[in-house]
């Protein structure tokens, strides 16, 4: 009887632990929403910077000219440029990981602490007969080596 109550003890640990999870990564995916609302504008500036960049491109023939207008349209603003695409690369392809470790954060002591209660026996002693048990197969199967 106490094993079946420890059973589904264990049970509905695993559910409590599984809907959270579901929930952590639920509130990261908000969480991307919400980056995303929230740099909407500067997303939408790099967007036309590259248009205006391939417009620049198309409409100066001769490969000074095009060095000339990029220069002049990109400016001192490079490094700027480069670290906004970078940032935004993060989160490309709908990667809400990015926020999942601070949303984590606040459960890791729980998790630590319920990991080392379940943690009794080495695996060894709860497997100690596991050397003399003979396998079902052990009789035709010949030894190599």
């Amino acid at each position: 009887m106490i094993r079946i109550r420890t059973a589904q003890a264990l049970d509905d640990l695993a559910d409590m632990l599984i809907r959270r999870v579901q929930q952590l990564h639920h509130q990261g995916q908000e969480a991307l929403k919400e980056y995303r609302e929230q740099h909407q504008e500067q997303t939408d500036a790099l967007i036309a910077l590259l248009g205006q960049i391939v417009s620049d491109w198309q409409t100066n023939e001769t490969p000074e000219q095009r060095l000339t207008t990029l220069t002049a349209r990109i400016g001192d603003k490079a490094e700027t440029i480069r670290a906004q695409c970078e940032a935004h690369m993060g989160y490309t392809g709908n990667n809400y990981l990015p926020f999942l470790p601070a949303l984590f954060r606040s459960h890791r002591k729980t998790c630590c602490r319920w990991h080392r209660t379940r943690i009794t026996k080495p695996r060894s002693a709860l497997n100690k007969n596991y050397r003399t048990r003979k396998h079902p197969y052990s009789a035709s199967v010949k030894r190599s080596g």
